[in-house]
């Protein structure tokens, strides 16, 4: 009885541990998702800027 209790318990807590870290790791996905996202449009408006002023030297 007691062993099946603490079998129990064990895997409750690795559940919850394997929630928390796949948790962790959806949001950890999603901030990496939004720091790449933010620095491709700064890449890209750099490239635009840089486009303008080399077309503008050209003019």
């Amino acid at each position: 009885m007691i062993s099946a209790l603490k079998t129990e318990i064990m895997e409750n807590h690795t559940t919850q541990l394997t929630n928390h870290f796949a948790t962790a790791k959806r949001a950890t996905i999603k901030s990496d998702f939004v720091s790449k996202l933010v620095l491709g449009t700064l890449g890209v408006f750099m490239a635009y800027h840089t486009l303008i002023s080399v077309t503008g030297l050209f003019n």
